[in-house]
């Protein structure tokens, strides 16, 4: 994707974005109030207390197709993740890298990582946001 292509798309991703957010606002609860027992040892408390879910049977998808953006997959609607895959393919794609290594220490490792501090490390390390 071109940065002008993205240009010209970024208003309706904003749009449809919010759209969906508020669609489901009220089904919306906390990380925190999950009581997930390893995440606190990686993600700060601020952080779960105030990050967002929602539990849906069917995720919305971005209507690609009508964008002119047919070569994407269904989750490749932000700019730095789709051109990832355009470039490396899925499993090489640097933000699914990083979710591979993360998710593998996380799991694998009783060593407790700062988690934002990884991924803040990593993009800057990937100098993918240009």
């Amino acid at each position: 994707m071109t940065p002008e292509e993205f240009q010209s798309l970024y208003p309706y991703v904003g749009a449809w974005i919010r759209q969906t957010l508020a669609a489901h606002a009220n089904k919306a609860q906390t990380v925190a109030s999950r009581g997930f027992t390893r995440l606190p040892l990686y993600f700060s408390g601020e952080l779960l207390a105030s990050t967002k879910f929602v539990a849906l049977e069917r995720l919305p998808m971005l209507p690609l197709s009508a964008l002119g953006l047919s070569r994407f997959t269904p989750a490749s609607f932000l700019a730095a993740y789709a051109d990832g895959l355009e470039r490396f393919g899925y499993r090489e794609s640097p933000l699914e890298m990083m979710a591979y290594d993360a998710e593998a220490s996380f799991s694998q490792s009783p060593e407790i990582f700062d988690a934002e501090k990884l991924v803040a490390q990593k993009l800057s390390r990937m100098n993918i946001w240009r």
